[in-house]
């Protein structure tokens, strides 16, 4: 699955970022509360892609029974 992968190497990128964002002692507080919703953010956006691939390769195997 190749949209799989991609979200996968997405969410690793995200979470690379976060990662540096809350260790960076300049924003304090402030990049916690960022990094939790970058967070947050990414794997919704990863679970909501994964959901509409899904959706789309069961409507499409659905399709070519119906032919």
């Amino acid at each position: 699955m190749g949209l799989v992968s991609g979200m996968l190497k997405a969410a690793t990128g995200a979470a690379a970022g976060v990662a540096l964002i809350t260790a960076l002692p300049v924003f304090g507080a402030v990049g916690v509360i960022t990094a939790t919703g970058m967070a947050v953010g990414s794997v919704i956006g990863a679970a909501a892609g994964i959901t509409e691939e899904v959706m789309e390769y069961k409507k499409r195997k659905r399709d070519i029974r119906r032919r």
